[in-house]
């Protein structure tokens, strides 16, 4: 809640709440790509705990694989990494300064990373 009050003495009071929407159709999004899967001749996921492999066919054979320490229960993870490789591109590899896992259960799985400057997402379901 925050209130302000003008130079006459009036004030007004605004109160915010905010709160995370989790998507409902799987994604992967990285710097400007958003890469759909989990539908016929969409990428393909594959998901061990404490690794994420996305590898998209459509696009060059390109992964993306996301690495933490952790595993797949709620909350901030250490040592996180995104390694993307395959197809026309140099490998490319960055520290990830956030990354957080913000719903795991059997129905739905929710991800967001950091490197400081770009944001990314993963939304997948169907993971124990």
């Amino acid at each position: 809640v925050i209130t302000v009050t003008d130079a006459l003495g009036k004030t007004a009071t605004i109160d915010v709440v905010v709160s995370v929407v989790t998507p409902t159709t799987p994604t992967f999004t990285w710097k400007g790509q958003n890469v759909r899967f989990d539908r016929a001749g969409g990428a393909g996921l594959t998901v061990m705990p404490g690794v994420v492999v996305l590898t998209d066919i459509t696009n060059a054979n390109v992964q993306y694989i996301l690495t933490w320490t952790g595993g797949f229960s709620e909350g901030e993870k250490t040592g996180a990494k995104i390694r993307i490789i395959g197809g026309d591109i140099e490998p490319e590899e960055d520290d990830l300064t956030t990354f957080k896992v913000l719903r795991a259960d059997t129905d739905s799985n929710y991800i967001v990373f950091s490197d400081g400057t770009n944001g990314g997402q993963l939304y997948f379901t169907d993971y124990p």
